[in-house]
């Protein structure tokens, strides 16, 4: 992938993300949390595993992640879309809070099938992934079913 395509390729995701966001009312910051909690293990997730989850999506430095997930969650409790479990540094999605999820990656989806971003998706097949799994689990499943990745380009546990 040359530097022209890979610019264009991040501008069109995160395009595609702040549509998906907006169309529910969410910061970005917090549809990258939604989106991480609806892709992690159903007993939600502690926040330093969010934020190093987070710092793995969203590419920012840990600092930053943290603060990040901090306000994005204060955002996301505003909503009743997450709630606090065994203490407020371990949090899982409400019911709403997963069908939001869901409804953020179906945006998202719909809008990477899009024949318009045919060359986009070819483009991000090119793209090795990390080794290291970007969350608990999960993230084979929404690759898979969206379409939008080979089988064989999917992060397994390690």
């Amino acid at each position: 992938m040359s530097i022209v395509e890979f610019t264009r390729a991040y501008y069109a995701m995160n395009k595609m993300l702040e549509d998906a966001s907006s169309d529910q009312n969410l910061s970005k910051r917090a549809a990258v949390v939604l989106l991480i909690l609806g892709d992690g293990a159903a007993h939600g997730m502690k926040t330093s595993d969010l934020v190093e989850t987070f710092q793995t999506w969203y590419v920012s430095t840990g600092n930053t992640a943290a603060k990040d997930v901090s306000i994005a969650k204060g955002e996301l409790f505003k909503l009743d879309l997450v709630e606090a479990r065994h203490g407020i540094r371990n949090i899982q999605l409400t019911d709403e809070g997963r069908k939001r999820a869901g409804r953020l990656v179906e945006t998202m989806e719909h809008a990477l099938m899009a024949p318009a971003n045919a060359e986009l998706v070819s483009a991000l097949q090119t793209v090795p992934l990390p080794k290291k799994p970007v969350a608990r689990q999960g993230i084979r499943k929404l690759a898979k079913g969206s379409g939008a990745l080979p089988p064989g380009r999917v992060p397994r546990r390690g």
